[in-house]
């Protein structure tokens, strides 16, 4: 696994952060104590990797873990400030339809791979590279 570092995210007290795969969690918790108001989703396909997430971090008021199939992000749409991919095995579609506006997705790494402008322009989403 990266080390992720947090201080190049930026992130305010109330964002919203998906992270995927989120295996463990170790991530999720950390980014839970950036944004104490905010929420923190682990999505995973393995129910195993959720549960023991799960049971790693329950005393977490703010970070919940999710399973779900590889393609499909099941939350609303335009929700998350942030999405952080540990791979790219998620359609960018689903990335795009789960990101809010202003919002940014970014690999492990740091490297910021799509924004969702304001709507200044007509696409609005950018898939940079």
């Amino acid at each position: 696994m990266v080390q992720m570092d947090l201080t190049a995210l930026s992130l305010s007290p109330h964002d919203r952060v998906l992270h995927y795969p989120c295996g463990n969690g170790v991530l999720v918790g950390e980014l839970a104590a950036k944004v104490p108001l905010g929420i923190v989703v682990g999505l995973d396909s393995s129910d195993d990797h959720v549960r023991a997430a799960r049971a790693a971090h329950r005393d977490l008021d703010n970070a919940m873990f999710v399973t779900s199939d590889r393609g499909e992000i099941p939350w609303k749409e335009d929700f998350f400030s942030h999405v952080i991919l540990g791979n790219r095995d998620l359609p960018m579609k689903e990335v795009e339809r789960v990101l809010a506006e202003g919002g940014c997705a970014m690999l492990e790494s740091g490297e910021v791979i799509a924004v969702k402008e304001r709507p200044t322009t007509p696409a609005g989403f950018h898939v940079l590279n």
